[in-house]
């Protein structure tokens, strides 16, 4: 079966809901397959990129020389009825000066509702340059998905 990706904008607003709103590409994965122990399953989620920023404390890796550690924030809501598999997605980040970055860290996911769950990947960035998109991708045949996710923009 085939996968599906394909590009939402979701409003998350605050205040009156139009001064400040920020939009947020969001791409939706969607994959029914059947596991190792012959278990069907059938996954529906929705991944964006809600924030990048400078970590403001030291983090538990060794970063070269000239690099500041740069979290980004992943975002997945999960629609169907099983989660989506982050143990078969690894991290890349572009930045401005058109360098790609490998993920340097990964904590652990952040549950925010029953459906929705925030990992931070961190990047080593040189100083002066800026993340501008995260690149995703699969570390599985069974499920080669692929997605670029953009940080949030003022509209």
């Amino acid at each position: 079966m085939a996968f599906a990706a394909v590009v939402l904008a979701v409003c998350g607003c605050g205040g009156d809901g139009i001064d400040g709103a920020q939009f947020v590409e969001a791409v939706t994965l969607e994959r029914a397959y059947t596991d190792a122990r012959g278990t069907a399953r059938e996954v529906n989620a929705d991944v964006s990129l809600n924030a990048v920023y400078t970590s403001e404390r030291e983090v538990p890796v060794t970063l070269p020389p000239g690099t500041s550690a740069v979290l980004a924030d992943v975002d997945i809501r999960n629609r169907g009825r099983d989660p989506f598999p982050l143990e078969w997605a690894v991290f890349t980040a572009r930045t401005r000066e058109g360098r790609t970055l490998d993920e340097k860290l990964r904590q652990g996911p952040r549950r925010v509702t029953d459906d929705e769950q925030v990992v931070s990947v961190g990047f080593a960035v040189p100083e002066g340059d800026e993340v501008t998109q995260v690149q995703m991708r699969s570390i599985v045949d069974l499920w080669p998905f692929r997605a670029t996710l953009k940080p949030p923009r003022d509209e």
